[in-house]
């Protein structure tokens, strides 16, 4: 990534930050320098700015050994005329080349006097795909081009954000929630993310609101959504920055723009946990470190909530994502999804110990089939799960549901939860995983781990080794797989841990077919129980 801001010499912020989160994540990281600054923790000393000379040579030098995938902007001088050449230099390097531009409009650092704002600012917004103000920086953006600064002084953290959006942004991550930005805002310092002294037990929220693309398979779930952490019981410099630097750093590595910004989120409150110095942020510096192993150390993800709430409402959303009555824990084990009345009883012959069932169309005798599989699975002790029908799931009580990422948005999990109904569901992404969480599900199935023979895919295959560090991340909840496993890979897959298989086409067939399903069967659940037994030594 090309990293273009001003120094920090306390270490904590800007530049430093960048550098930090960018070995973390091992991005090659350049870097075009705008201004130093002389700072300690009595607050900003001296800023002196580059050249604008200075500057187009730094970038065009750092064009010379390959293209970016990402341009990081942190604090820009005010200076119309160096504001302009960034833009100008940013505008040909996009005509050149796919770019994503990360912004963090720094305009009151945690140790003050840094003026920033200026309306040529503005005019980077049509270039950026993420940016990252606080409430009360977007607030400050947005008077720029609107000259009622009361009504701007109030605006909550959706208005902002869309404003914002309207004016070019793709992306819009307001850092630690309405409420934060109003309390900062009162005492001109910026709001630093994930600072609470008053309430170690209370949460913080990042607000993130992007634009459908079809490039990207979960803005189709969720264009909005809030980003849930405990907050910490201290505060540092550079925690604003360092969010910034570490999305751009994950998307600079290829990871997905919802899953950049999560662990962006994770990486900042890792860096606060990591400060150096006391408790109050004007000694004690951000640092980078690697992300918790464990998932419960992760944010969770739900639906957006208005940001007109109050400061308890909004605590209380998040304190209810982990206090919620969790679903009853269920291990799927040798896990089988089949359409077929006659299919789902060669299945049931031959040893499963769930049976999903998973009808996409709208059969006539839908209810009758259901029924009749459900009860020979109960005659049988094979586990009956019921794909997507949340609502029939609610009148005939199987042992779960299984639902995807869009059937969530309608569900009333509720209802399934008093019912003692079970709830699976379909992840693909750690985005996806860190939504699952915030319902504290049965399982969480992760797919497709190979390309499925039976669908077409939205999201590339997981592979064995993202298999492997998302079994051991989140160990905590029980977890199957599902994606083009057969028995030439299936010992690979066991040796994840993942601890079960959900099957699909290599399972297919009819009764003709029963001995060669009956085997490949066999096949897969030695390679289950030699890895749930501690005795599969694959590599």
């Amino acid at each position: 990534m090309l990293v273009i801001c001003a120094s920090d010499s306390r270490g904590g912020a800007g530049l430093q930050a960048a550098l930090a989160q960018a070995a973390l994540v091992e991005c090659e990281c350049r870097t075009v320098l705008t201004a130093l600054t002389v700072q300690s923790h009595e607050g900003v000393e001296h800023a002196e700015a580059v050249s604008c000379s200075l500057v187009r040579q730094q970038f065009e030098s750092a064009l010379k050994d390959g293209l970016p995938n990402v341009v990081l902007i942190g604090w820009l001088p005010p200076d119309p005329a160096m504001i302009g050449l960034i833009r100008e230099l940013l505008t040909e390097l996009c005509s050149r080349t796919e770019v994503q531009i990360v912004w963090d409009p720094v305009l009151k650092p945690t140790l003050g006097h840094l003026p920033a704002l200026h309306t040529e600012l503005m005019s980077l917004l049509p270039l950026v795909s993420v940016m990252t103000p606080s409430l009360c920086e977007a607030r400050a953006l947005c008077s720029v081009v609107n000259d009622d600064h009361q009504a701007n002084a109030t605006l909550n953290a959706d208005s902002a954000a869309r404003q914002l959006q309207k004016m070019g942004a793709s992306t819009v991550v307001i850092t630690g929630g309405d409420i934060a930005g109003d309390e900062h805002e009162k005492d001109g310092t910026e709001s630093d993310a994930l600072t609470c002294h008053q309430d170690a037990g209370c949460w913080i929220t990042d607000r993130v609101y992007s634009r459908l693309d079809e490039g990207i398979p979960e803005t189709g779930v969720l264009t909005e959504f809030v980003m849930h952490q405990r907050r910490v019981s201290a505060s540092a410099h550079g925690t604003g920055s360092h969010f910034s630097a570490a999305v751009a750093a994950y998307l600079s590595v290829g990871e997905r723009l919802y899953d950049a910004l999560l662990k962006g989120a994770a990486a900042t409150r890792e860096a606060l946990l990591n400060a150096s110095g006391c408790e109050r942020f004007d000694y004690g510096n951000a640092q980078a470190r690697a992300l918790p192993e464990d998932g419960n150390e992760w944010p969770i993800v739900t639906n957006m909530v208005s940001s007109i709430v109050s400061d308890q409402t909004s605590q209380s959303i998040g304190r209810r994502s982990h206090e919620q009555p969790a679903f009853a824990p269920y291990e799927p084990g040798l896990y089988a999804l089949t359409d077929s009345v006659e299919h789902a009883k060669i299945l049931i012959r031959q040893g499963i110990d769930t049976l999903q069932w998973r009808v996409k169309d709208s059969r006539p005798d839908y209810r009758e089939q259901t029924l009749e599989v459900l009860n020979r699975c109960r005659e049988a002790g094979v586990a009956f799960w019921l794909n997507d029908d949340w609502r029939l799931a609610l009148d005939i009580y199987p042992d779960g549901v299984h639902l995807g990422q869009e059937d969530l948005l309608d569900a009333d999990i509720r209802a399934l939860r008093t019912s003692g109904v079970g709830l699976g569901i379909s992840t693909h992404t750690d985005w996806e995983i860190a939504r699952a969480r915030f319902f504290k599900p049965s399982y969480i199935a992760f797919g497709p781990v190979f390309p499925p023979l039976s669908k077409k895919l939205k999201y590339p295959p997981l592979g064995i080794d993202r298999l492997t560090a998302w079994s051991k991340r989140y160990k905590a909840w029980p977890r199957t797989c599902i994606g083009g496993i057969v028995p030439d890979n299936v010992a690979a897959v066991a040796a994840t841990g993942v601890g079960s298989f959900a099957l699909v086409t290599c399972i297919a067939g009819g009764p003709a077919d029963e001995p060669r399903i009956g085997e490949t069967l066999r096949t897969l659940r030695s390679a289950l129980d030699a890895s749930q037994s501690g005795v599969d030594k694959i590599n």
